[in-house]
């Protein structure tokens, strides 16, 4: 069996970070030996350091939040189960895949990383799967880096369309754009890994990434509307009518409270992704500054009237209107079945 090992921000206490990995991996063990690769950069280990000292805001609300975060990073650990790191590498690799997330975003990396690019791994052949650059503007700012970046890959995709474009700009290396692992795995797949602590009322759920005021005052007319309370994933939650506050959950019981909410509010990627799996009715109100890769994943698949742009909107709209799934999922099996060929017919060149 072939000997694939995978390379992303598995460390990341991130729900996003850790179900990424986690799918990938699934999608592929029926199919081939898979290892998850353990590496952090050192700008990475410093973003998620219990205690930060970049300046004394960042220290002060890491100490008043340190007994939550000390929770979340113990039920993480928890769920991973790999204890692969490069040091511990003795066998060769057939293959390497780098992604998905950000690892291509050298202002979270610190600048060019030969792991994330895939240049430590020397004899193996390199497969990039819906890697991220997150901002994409540094692609003409630092167009020797991503060339070199992509002069490592033998395979490449990415996630976002918006990466295709402006590393074609630089490169006429072939480049192809495939969904995030976590939509690979179907309704079925993820219904096997949600947990048994069920919340008996009906609720909205609720997680913002970036937040501002407007999240929360768009969150709370809702609440008010709609009568029903809120299970929020906040880390300094702010939603009215709270009866649940889920900060240190685990990733698999984050996906439960999606699969088992009454209704969905969020600016979070991921969250929107899992109340697409789970065909739920939602609105997503994307990060004004990260938001592209939610709004072109719901224009993908016909939900862009699901998108909030303004906390007004929630006054301006039907909050009852009922989310077709029959075309949705339909579109969403065509893009998987695509996205999963290109994957494995590269691990079997």
């Amino acid at each position: 069996m072939k000997k694939v090992g995978i390379i992303t921000f598995y460390n990341a206490y991130n729900y996003g970070a850790f179900l990424q990995t986690f799918a990938t991996q699934k999608v592929l063990e029926n199919k081939f030996d898979v290892s998850v690769i353990q590496y952090s950069c050192k700008d990475i280990k410093k973003h998620y350091r219990l205690i930060k000292t970049v300046n004394i805001k960042k220290f002060a609300k890491s100490i008043l939040f340190l007994p939550h975060n000390i929770k979340r990073k113990a039920k993480f650990l928890r769920c991973i189960n790999t204890k692969l790191s490069l040091k511990d590498i003795t066998s060769k690799f057939d293959y390497v895949i780098a992604g998905s997330d950000q690892i291509w975003n050298i202002n979270l990396t610190g600048g060019y990383d030969n792991v994330y690019s895939l240049e430590y791994f020397k004899n193996a052949k390199k497969i990039s799967y819906a890697s991220s650059i997150g901002d994409e503007t540094l692609v003409q700012k630092n167009k020797d880096i991503y060339n070199r970046i992509l002069n490592n890959i033998d395979n490449i995709s990415v996630r976002e369309e918006s990466a295709k474009e402006e590393l074609n700009k630089i490169s006429d290396k072939k480049i192809k754009v495939n969904l995030d692992p976590t939509l690979l795995l179907t309704k079925e797949e993820w219904k096997t890994y949600v947990t048994s602590n069920p919340i008996s009322d009906s609720y909205i759920f609720s997680y913002f990434v970036g937040v501002t005021q407007d999240n929360y005052d768009a969150l709370n007319r809702l609440s008010k509307k709609f009568n029903m309370p809120v299970v929020s994933y906040s880390e300094n939650p702010k939603e009215n009518n709270i009866i649940k506050h889920c900060y240190t959950d685990d990733p698999f019981e984050f996906i439960t409270k999606i699969k088992d909410a009454d209704f969905i509010f969020v600016s979070s990627f991921h969250a929107t992704v899992f109340s697409i799996i789970f065909n739920k009715e939602f609105y997503c109100m994307p990060p004004k500054d990260k938001g592209n890769r939610i709004i072109n994943l719901l224009k993908k698949l016909g939900l862009e009237s699901r998108i909030i742009y303004d906390k007004d909107d929630i006054d301006k709209i039907d909050l009852y209107e009922k989310i077709d799934y029959e075309p949705v999922n339909k579109k969403l099996n065509e893009y998987r079945k695509d996205s999963l060929e290109w994957l494995v017919k590269s691990l079997e060149e």
